[in-house]
C-alpha cells in the first residue's frame, strides 16, 4: 500500500523579492505615465483653445468697424456683412455632414482634417490681411468677409469634430475651443484700442491705422494656424485618435452615414426603435448589449437614426435655439442704427457691440451653474427674451426713448 507524501513547501525569499520589485516598477511606471499625461493634454488644451480664437478673430474683427463702415457705405453695410458672416455656416455644415466621413476614409482621417483646417486658415489669413483694399467697395468687401465666413464654419466643423475624438470621456477640449471661440473678442477690441482704429473716417478711420489692424488681426490668425499644425503633427493623442477612427470606418459605414436624409421605409421603424433604446440608455443604465444574443452586434449602419427622426425628438429645443439665434442676429444687425443721446458720441454702436459678444461669453458659464431643469423650462425662457427685442427695435425708431444705458 502507497504511503502519502507530506507536501513540502519552500519559501523562496529572492521570488517574494523579485515580484516586490516588480510592483513597484509598475507602480512607478504608472505614475510616470500619468506625470507625462498631465503636460500632453494641458498643451491640447492651448492648442485647441488658440485654434477657437483664430477661427473667429477675422470676422469679429470687421463686424466690430460697424461705425466706420457705416460712415463709408451706409447702415446697410452691416446687415450684409452679417449675411456675409452667418450664411456659410448651414451649407458648410451640412457638406461636412454628407461628404466628410467619405473623404476621411478617402485619404485617411488625420491627413483630411490637416488639408480643411491648413486650407481654412490660409484663406482666412490672406483674406484679413488685405481687407483694407476693399475700404472703398462694398462688393468686394462683402466677398472677402463671405470667404472669412466660409473659412470660420469649415474651422468649426472640424475643430469641434475633433474635439469631441480626443480625449471623449472628457468635456476639456470642447471647452477650451468654445472658450478661444469666445475670447476673440477680447483681441480684437485691444488690436482697435492699440490701433486706434474703428471709429468713423474723422475718428480712428486713417488708412495706416486700418492697415496696422487688420495686420495684426492676420498675425493672430497665423499664431492660430500655427498652433493648428502643431496640435495635428505632434500630438501623441490625436494621431492615436484618427487612426481609431480610420479603423472604425468600413464601406458600409461609408454608405450609411453619405446619405442621412435618405428615409428608407423598409427599415425606418426598425432605426427608430433601435434609435429609442439608444436614447433611453443613458437614463435606464441599459446598453445596447441588451439586444438579444441571437442577433448580430449593432455597426455604425444598423445604429444609425435618420435626422428625420432626430427632428422629431428635438425639436422644442431646435425650435428655442432657432428663435433665439434669429433674434439675436436681427438685434445685431441693426446696431449701427442706433443714436446715442449724445449727438457728438459714435461709439454705442460699438459699445453695444462688445457687449453682446461679452454677454455670451459670459452666458456659457452660467449655464453650468444654473443649468435648465427641463425643456420647458428652455422654452420660458426663449419666450421672456423675446419681451426684450421690439422694445430695441422702438427705441431704434425713437418710438420709445430708452437712453443709451437701457439699450445697452
Amino acid at each position: 500500500m502507497n504511503t502519502l507524501e507530506p507536501l513540502h513547501f519552500s519559501y523562496n525569499n529572492s521570488s517574494s523579492k523579485s515580484n516586490n520589485n516588480n510592483i513597484k516598477s509598475e507602480t512607478t511606471t504608472q505614475r510616470r505615465t500619468a506625470t507625462t499625461m498631465a503636460p500632453s493634454i494641458t498643451r491640447e488644451i492651448v492648442f485647441f483653445f488658440l485654434a477657437g480664437v483664430g477661427s473667429t478673430v477675422a470676422w469679429t474683427a470687421v463686424l466690430s468697424n460697424l461705425v466706420y463702415y457705416t460712415s463709408i457705405f451706409g447702415t446697410i453695410s452691416f446687415p450684409v456683412l452679417n449675411v456675409a458672416v452667418y450664411f456659410p455656416l448651414l451649407p458648410t455644415s451640412l457638406a461636412q455632414a454628407f461628404w466628410d466621413t467619405h473623404y476621411d476614409a478617402m485619404f485617411g482621417s488625420l491627413g483630411a482634417f490637416s488639408f480643411r483646417g491648413s486650407i481654412a486658415f490660409f484663406f482666412m489669413c490672406i483674406t484679413t490681411l488685405l481687407i483694407p483694399l476693399a475700404r472703398h467697395s462694398l462688393p468686394l468687401l462683402t466677398t472677402m468677409t463671405f470667404i472669412i465666413g466660409t473659412a470660420s464654419a469649415i474651422l468649426y466643423g472640424t475643430l469641434n469634430q475633433l474635439a469631441s475624438l480626443v480625449f471623449p470621456d472628457s468635456g476639456a477640449l470642447p471647452a477650451a475651443y468654445t472658450s478661444g471661440l469666445q475670447a476673440s473678442a477680447g483681441l480684437v477690441l485691444i488690436t482697435s484700442l492699440g490701433t486706434e482704429f474703428g471709429g468713423t473716417q474723422q475718428h480712428g478711420g486713417g488708412v495706416c491705422a486700418e492697415w496696422e489692424f487688420y495686420g495684426v488681426i492676420s498675425v493672430l490668425v497665423g499664431v492660430s494656424w500655427f498652433a493648428f499644425v502643431r496640435l495635428i503633427s505632434t500630438s501623441h493623442s490625436v494621431r492615436r485618435s484618427m487612426d481609431m477612427r480610420d479603423s472604425s470606418l468600413t464601406q458600409q459605414d461609408i454608405a450609411s452615414l453619405s446619405a442621412p436624409f435618405l428615409d428608407d421605409n423598409s427599415n425606418n421603424e426598425a432605426k427608430e426603435s433601435l434609435g429609442e433604446r439608444m436614447l433611453s440608455s443613458s437614463s435606464s443604465s441599459s446598453s445596447l448589449m441588451d439586444i438579444s444574443p441571437s442577433q448580430p452586434l449593432p455597426t455604425i449602419s444598423d445604429t444609425d437614426v435618420t435626422f428625420l427622426f432626430l427632428w422629431k425628438r428635438t425639436w422644442p429645443c431646435c425650435a428655442s435655439l432657432i428663435i433665439t439665434v434669429a433674434s439675436s442676429m436681427a438685434v445685431a444687425s441693426s446696431f449701427n442704427q442706433t443714436k446715442s443721446t449724445n449727438p457728438t458720441s459714435d461709439s454705442l454702436p460699438r459699445i453695444l457691440f462688445y457687449v453682446r459678444l461679452f454677454s455670451d461669453l459670459l452666458g456659457r458659464p452660467a449655464t453650468l451653474l444654473f443649468p435648465p431643469r427641463s425643456v420647458s423650462c428652455v422654452g420660458l425662457i426663449t419666450a421672456a427674451r423675446l419681451i426684450f427685442v421690439p422694445l430695441f427695435f422702438l427705441d431704434v425708431n425713437n418710438t420709445l426713448v430708452l437712453g443709451d444705458w437701457g439699450m445697452i
